[in-house]
């Protein structure tokens, strides 16, 4: 099934037909986690994800203060109704908060037969939450990096509201360098540098991109991604781009991308892009991707 670019259509391989001997991995972009409330937008992704037989949720603009006490409960205990035996590990910047809410963030959730190959796992080290990395163990001594990235929306920046996702970003840098040309420039940067140590290193690399902008091959931040790092993109790879969809409801282009290095092409089975509400009522469709692990 290969459709897309009309109305709601999904694109790719139909999500229903799995392989049992897979394992599926979604990225959704969630516009917020609400912790503070019902976590309905959690809700909604891990039920969907249950009955899509999903074993790791990989979630970007979170919005949410993990680090919270109250928060990071919440998120347990609307996840384990439906998953047990998770693992959960998030990023956001290292900014003291002191409210439930805080812009950006991403997510890791990951099932038990999942969790059990897990070797270790990572946070942006520059303290700017903008990614969080997990290592899987597969056979004869190979790993896959699973990679969760959220890019802010570029915008005008005022440095007296601290709530804003750029805002927090920049308050970091500017304690570390004594000029900056361009955030997304700066954190694209560190995204290729971080990523080309894990091909040295022979991981294979999944990473899921919340882009806010259209893939351009001749420009763009995550173009530059590709290039520097040789990653390739499955949805094009498996299925083409002829009626590639929109991923932003209000828009027309595709924003959001997962992206794979060469090394993890043979563990690659399936990919699509669902209609949009059909995993969660977020404003941006969501992607899947299935692989071997084995």
């Amino acid at each position: 099934m290969i459709q897309g670019n009309d109305d709601n259509l999904p694109f790719g391989i139909n999500i229903n037909d799995k392989d049992k001997s897979s394992t599926r991995i979604i990225f959704a972009h969630t516009n917020g986690l609400n912790a503070g409330t019902d976590a309905h937008s959690l809700y909604e992704i891990v039920i969907s994800s249950q009955i899509y037989n999903a074993s790791v949720l990989l979630l970007a603009e979170t919005n949410t203060h993990c680090k919270n006490k109250r928060a990071y409960d919440n998120l347990r205990k609307t996840i384990v109704q439906y998953w047990k035996g998770i693992s959960v590990i998030t990023s956001e910047t290292n900014l003291s908060w002191y409210s439930i809410y805080k812009p950006s963030g991403t997510a890791i959730i990951a099932k038990n037969k999942v969790r059990s190959r897990k070797l270790k796992s990572g946070e942006d080290g520059h303290g700017l939450g903008r990614w969080y990395s997990l290592t899987l163990q597969r056979r004869e001594s190979r790993m896959v990096r699973l990679i969760p990235v959220y890019k802010a929306c570029n915008g005008p920046i005022d440095p007296n509201k601290k709530m804003t996702a750029l805002t927090q970003q920049l308050i970091i840098l500017n304690s570390k360098y004594k000029t900056i040309e361009s955030i997304p420039s700066l954190n694209v940067t560190h995204l290729i540098t971080f990523t080309n140590d894990l091909v040295r290193q022979k991981h294979e690399i999944i990473l899921e991109s919340d882009a806010n902008k259209q893939f351009v091959s001749s420009r763009g931040y995550d173009a530059r991604l590709c290039s520097k790092c040789k990653l390739l993109d499955p949805i094009d790879q498996h299925n083409g781009i002829t009626n590639e969809p929109n991923i932003f409801i209000r828009g027309s282009q595709r924003i959001d991308y997962i992206f794979y290095s060469k090394k993890t092409s043979s563990i690659i089975i399936a990919c699509g892009i669902p209609s949009f509400g059909y995993i969660s009522s977020s404003d941006h469709r969501n992607i899947y991707i299935d692989i071997y692990l084995a």
